[in-house]
């Protein structure tokens, strides 16, 4: 039976924000980008976390059209920027002028609340605590699973080579480290020093750490390094089935 810690999706509103940035540009710096003049033409920019790219890709148009049935003759653009969730929220913090954040940990969005970014009590703002949905950590695996890795304890064997984002910027980073963390106290009834030493075993086996999950899932997937990535269930359902069919396989450890 697999126990599931979710991974938050979390989702808030800025007050005082106007878009005047370069969505592509990762660093946060303003430059001048559309703004709403005259209440018919919006421009919006929605900074999230590094994964969701593809997702916004399907749901902005169908958002806008929505939009625009319940406006007629406004016109609508929304502009995407991402990278790792905690980057991002910094870089909203220093300036980054984002209407939207979207970002997975609710962590990040408190930092923009202690800003005065984000109204208090934006969690009761909207459904489920402002998290739309929730996913959990698997391992993403080549064909056959050829090291025939099954558990996080297989992460820490000689010769395996682990693919994940940064914990220290990114929440999908985070959330493997505290899955390991957690797979860890389990196994081993509560003991921290040799939860510590697994942890440290599977970190020491990580030749990279990515600076967002679909960086991540690039360096595994398309330069071809490591032998298993460690990801949301999400992203890698995305490889799996659309990004490189047949190629990958999911592996779901017992405890997440």
């Amino acid at each position: 039976m697999k126990t599931y810690s979710p991974a938050l999706y979390t989702a808030a509103l800025l007050t005082a924000c106007s878009p005047s940035v370069n969505p592509d540009n990762p660093s946060g710096q303003n430059i001048p980008a559309n703004t709403e003049s005259n209440g018919k033409t919006i421009a919006l920019l929605n900074a999230s976390y590094d994964v969701a790219r593809d997702f916004y890709k399907e749901y902005n148009p169908l958002f806008i059209k929505e939009y625009q049935s319940k406006h007629p003759g406004t016109s609508v653009s929304i502009q995407q920027s991402h990278g790792g969730s905690s980057k991002q929220a910094l870089s909203v913090a220093n300036g980054l002028q984002a209407d939207v954040v979207t970002m997975n940990q609710s962590s990040d969005i408190d930092l923009l609340e202690k800003k005065g970014l984000v109204q208090k009590g934006w969690k009761q703002a909207l459904p489920d605590h402002a998290a739309p949905y929730t996913s959990t950590m698997v391992f993403l695996v080549r064909k056959s699973n050829p090291k025939q890795i099954h558990d996080w304890n297989d992460l820490a064997k000689n010769g395996v080579k682990i693919v994940i984002a940064n914990p220290k910027t990114t929440g999908n980073g985070r959330y493997a480290f505290l899955g390991a963390y957690g797979y860890g106290l389990k196994a081993t009834n509560g003991n921290e020093q040799e939860t510590q030493k697994l942890v440290a075993a599977i970190l020491k086996n990580t030749p990279v750490f990515e600076n967002g999950g679909r960086a991540a899932t690039t360096t595994f997937t398309q330069r071809n390094i490591g032998d298993v990535l460690i990801t949301f269930e999400n992203e890698a359902n995305y490889v799996s089935k659309k990004l490189t069919k047949e190629q990958f396989e999911i592996v779901y450890p017992s405890y997440t």
